[in-house]
Parts: structure tokens; sequence; C-alpha cells
């Protein structure tokens, strides 16, 4: 089956026109699936409320503002339309009060429900209430701080007269007195300041040239700082070998050894042993003096007079010795 190029452009513009239909009825907040109820509500001035416009009860969005138009020859009033979405009824003594919904002066419907039993018919006019002004709203919102700084004022009042009955002249007196120790301190504060500004600035050279010193020493330290890292190495070095360097048994054996040096000495002192004898016997000293004497004076009589103890000749021609020998034998 071929269709046709008038059926097609047909059915074009058809969904075009849904779309539009559909689209116009979402941005006015309309919704086109739901089964709507349109009420209706009359007004002095409405203060800018558009069409469009929400309409809330108990802060929930259950419709939309549809139409505003003029009544009367003279332009008496206001009707305004708008949409209920949704299967809400109302009793019929129902009150529609224009609202600002922030601080910019958006506006909006806010039902506030009646009590009457007798329910509102689709279309039927709700009663309505004046829109809040901008004095009434900042009175709304000022009523309640109002209330407390008076009852804060009051109070502050019952604290004065209390403390006015509390305070007596003597007390005024004492009050006075540590006002006026008070002052004297500061005077005295302020006397101290002139004379430490009068110091500082009698010593204002020194304190610039303490000051230049310091500059001077920071900066030697910051190009000294290599060197001073290496110092702090070495010790670190020194420090780790001393500590592997077992000081402790070092010491221990030093001072052992320093005992039994005294140990010796007290021996050699006491005449205990062969050395302290030797050592503390006087006439082995003596002895040993005269000894040395005779074998110096020995040893010049040989050296003198060697023949006398040393008889040998370099060549033997076998005289008298020889014959000497033989008669020994």
């Amino acid at each position: 089956m071929r269709i046709s190029k008038e059926y097609k452009i047909g059915l074009a513009v058809f969904v075009s026109i849904l779309l539009l239909f559909f689209g116009v009825n979402y941005l006015k907040g309309k919704n086109v699936f739901t089964s709507d109820k349109e009420y209706e509500v009359y007004y002095d001035r409405i203060d800018e409320l558009a069409v469009g416009s929400y309409v809330l009860m108990r802060g929930c969005r259950i419709g939309v503002v549809n139409d505003i138009s003029f009544v009367g020859e003279k332009l008496d009033s206001v009707k305004v339309q708008f949409i209920i979405s949704g299967k809400i009824r109302f009793p019929k003594d129902s009150k529609v009060r224009v609202y600002s919904r922030d601080l910019m002066g958006t506006k909006g419907l806010d039902i506030i429900q009646g009590e009457s039993d007798i329910m509102m018919k689709e279309g039927g006019t709700f009663i309505g209430e004046a829109p809040e002004g901008i004095k009434e709203a900042i009175d709304k919102h000022i009523e309640p701080i109002k209330s407390k700084a008076i009852k804060i004022l009051d109070s502050m009042d019952v604290l004065l007269a209390n403390f006015n009955s509390i305070v007596n002249n003597s007390l005024k007196t004492d009050i006075n007195i540590a006002f006026n120790s008070l002052k004297s301190s500061l005077n005295n504060l302020e006397s101290s300041s002139i004379s430490i500004n009068n110091i500082l600035t009698s010593r204002k050279s020194k304190i610039n040239n303490a000051i230049d010193n310091l500059d001077l020493l920071s900066q030697n330290l910051a190009d000294n700082s290599k060197k001073i890292a290496g110092i702090i190495d070495n010790f670190y070095v020194v420090s780790d070998t001393l500590r592997n360097a077992n000081l402790g048994r070092n010491l221990k054996d030093l001072r052992s050894s320093i005992n039994n040096l005294v140990k010796i000495t007290n021996k050699l002192t006491t005449k205990k042993g062969t050395a302290g004898a030797m050592i503390n016997d006087i006439d082995l000293y003596t002895n040993l003096k005269s000894s040395t004497q005779s074998l110096t004076l020995l040893l010049d009589d040989i050296k003198n007079n060697p023949r006398k103890y040393f008889n040998f000749s370099v060549i033997n021609f076998g005289g008298k010795s020889n014959k000497k020998n033989k008669k020994k034998k």
C-alpha cells in the first residue's frame, strides 16, 4: 500500500498541532492526561499575579492560574481562574489568598481549607482573601521580634531597678575609688611607656649596632653552614668511634694495670721479695760498689801489664816452651 504525499503532509501537520497543544499546556502547568477542575476567585487587586502562577495548598503544588480578567463596566474587580489537578475536594467556605513566594515578589495562590461539611462543586467560586501588602508582610515578621524585644526591655527595667536598690552609697564610693585607681594605673603605664621610649631613643645607635652584629653573625653562620655541618658530622664520627671502642672495658683494663703497678711498687718499697731486698739492702749496694772498683783496678792492670797475665808468642820456634812441655811429660 502506497501512502500519498498529501496524507503524509496532513499527518505531519496533525502531529505538529498535537505537540504544540501539549507543549503550550505543559508550559502553562496543565496536565492533559489527568482530569482538571477549574475554579474561580475575585479580588480587588492581585499585586502582579500572573497566568501560570502556582496554586498551593499546605505548601504542595496542586494547580496553576489559568486566566486573569477584569469584571464589571468600571473594572471594579479582577477575576482569577485556576485549574486544580487530581481528585481534590474543598469545603465550600475555603479561601484563596494571594501571597509572595519569594523576596523577588513572585506571586502565587494559597488555598486555605474551610470547615464546612458541604463540598464545593466544580467551577465554584472561592472566597478571595486580600493579598498581603509589603507593610502587612513586614508586620507579620516583625511582630514576634517586637514582642520579644518588649519582654527583654521589661526584664532589663526590672534588673536595673533591682541593681539600683542593691547598690548603696558605700558601694558607689568603692566603685569610684576603683575607677580612680584604674585611672592612676593607666597614667603610670603611660609614663612608663614614655620612659621606655626615651631609653630606646637614647640607645638607638647601640641597638642598631647590636642588630647589625646579629645580622653579621647570622650571615657568618649561613656562610659557614657547610663547615659547621662538617664539624657536627666529625663529632658524630668521633662519638660513634668512642662508642664502638668499648671505652668502658679499656678503662677497666687500665684500672687493673694501675692496681698491679701499685702492688709492685709496694713490694719494692717494703723489702719483700728479691727485688725489694736488693733495692733496700745498703750492704749489698756497698759490696757491689767495692767489687766494681776492684774489677776496674784489675782491668786497668791487665791493660797495662798484659804479659803478667798472658804468655804467648806469635811464632813458636820450638824453643823453651817445647822443652818445658817434654819435661812435664
